[in-house]
């Protein structure tokens, strides 16, 4: 049999953000890196290109909000590729 065999790139970028509050998150330092990074990759032209962009939160005060606030940075953000987003708060005590 001659399959052929397309593999897909996958790009995984780990997110930190310390917050107090959801408005913080478009100003944060790990979103403008993000973004950084994204507006990076564009220039390549590749449909095989994925990633995703793994969240992690250190703040005692989870709530939805910053989900959906986290999602609508990210989706605002220009990219030739589509960009998947997880998050979790974090389990470190520092």
């Amino acid at each position: 049999m001659n399959k052929e065999c397309r593999f897909q790139k996958v790009l995984i970028i780990p997110v930190y953000l310390k917050l107090n509050k959801p408005d913080e998150i478009p100003a944060s330092e790990g979103i403008s890196l993000l973004k950084r990074a994204i507006e990076s990759l564009n220039i390549l032209e590749d449909d095989r290109l994925r990633v995703i962009a793994v969240f992690c939160l250190d703040t005692e005060r989870w709530t939805e909000e910053f989900d959906d606030s986290i999602r609508k940075v990210v989706t605002d953000f220009s990219s030739n590729f589509p960009i998947f987003v997880f998050i979790g708060r974090s389990a470190l005590k520092l």
